[in-house]
């Protein structure tokens, strides 16, 4: 249970710094 939340946030993460980076960019 408590990996998936993990994984979420971790996910979630990822995809911020994604967004972050195509704006940069």
């Amino acid at each position: 249970m408590n990996k998936l939340i993990e994984l979420r946030r971790a996910k979630m993460l990822a995809l911020s710094l994604l967004l972050i980076a195509a704006a940069t960019f």
